[in-house]
């Protein structure tokens, strides 16, 4: 990275980023951290965990879609990533949406709108060498035979989010830790475990040779493209990401950011282009709502694993 404008900020590192007792949380520590803007930088997904994209797919089309309504997301909003993605990234065959989130502080303290959350200003990684395998398998299981999950997954598949603004990024940006300057000994696996599954997510630690990274001032035709978990382990391809909001420190008076967070699973196996094709994302499935709350309720473990020195 040669650009040298930066903004000076603080992160939080080791928040937790599903709430446990506070006698299991390790200590949280504000740090000062220089943010570079990488704006046409030409970093890669494959290079650095994360990538801008511009493309016509992103903008409004002319009968609007309303973001704040799940059901229309899924039906209007996630054909259109799944495009997106594969025309993004070389060598996928097959995208799967089946997550989203919108993020939009002011509408959640109105209580205006359901299923919305704040920028999370928690450094996180959203899934753990063990975890993106899981959640895969997870995702095609009830789709398809248990010998086309296994050829699926045998070959490489990733798990990469598609974060877009709703309007000019004004406040509360991603910052973003390029691939190769943070290690497993920066980061703690979150276990959470639940009577029929194990979910885990990486608890962020800082260090000084981690580079942090933003895109100033990202619009509505553009999406940042992160990748979360990578099956591939050549010492090169990134293969997680560590992220969080922060506050921009000329952001005060300007509107609060809104964004809309699509999840997807990439496969990139010969042979996947068809793969789950009834696949029904759960976050529109009344019965897999349903069991996500009684699960909740019924977490049974929370832990934080000691830090390693591998994935």
């Amino acid at each position: 990275v040669t650009n040298m404008v930066t903004v000076t900020s603080q992160l939080r590192f080791g928040a937790a980023t599903h709430k446990i007792e506070a006698s299991e949380e390790p200590p949280e520590e504000a740090v000062t951290v220089q943010i570079q803007d990488v704006r046409g930088e030409g970093l890669t997904l494959d290079e650095a965990s994360f990538e801008l994209i511009s493309d016509p797919a992103l903008l409004v089309p002319e009968v609007p879609i309303d973001m704040y309504d799940p059901a229309t997301v899924a039906e209007e909003w996630y054909p259109r990533m799944e495009r997106l993605v594969l025309q993004h990234i070389p060598g996928a065959t097959r995208v799967i949406v089946f997550d989203h989130l919108v993020r939009d502080k002011k509408r959640l303290s109105q209580g205006t709108a359901k299923g919305l959350t704040a920028p999370l200003s928690a450094v996180h990684g959203d899934y753990t060498h063990r975890s993106g395998v899981t959640r895969a398998r997870q995702l095609l299981g009830p789709y398809a035979p248990d010998e086309e999950v296994d050829r699926a997954l045998g070959s490489r598949f990733a798990l990469v989010n598609v974060w877009h603004p709703l309007e000019l990024v004004q406040s509360d940006p991603l910052a973003l830790c390029l691939w190769g300057t943070f290690k497993p000994s920066h980061v703690q696996t979150q276990r959470l475990t639940f009577p029929h599954r194990v979910g885990e997510t990486y608890i962020a630690h800082h260090s000084k040779d981690q580079q942090w990274a933003y895109f100033s001032e990202v619009d509505v035709s553009e999406a940042i493209l992160i990748k979360t978990f990578d099956s591939v382990q050549d010492g090169d391809t990134a293969r997680f990401s560590l992220h969080c909001a922060f506050e921009h420190p000329e952001q005060e008076g300007k509107p609060g950011r809104r964004s809309i967070e699509v999840r997807t699973l990439v496969l990139f196996g010969d042979g996947c282009e068809q793969m789950a094709g009834e696949f029904v994302p759960p976050s529109v499935d009344p019965a897999n709502a349903k069991a996500e709350a009684d699960e909740q309720a019924n977490r049974v473990l929370k832990e934080v694993l000691p830090v390693s020195e591998e994935w």
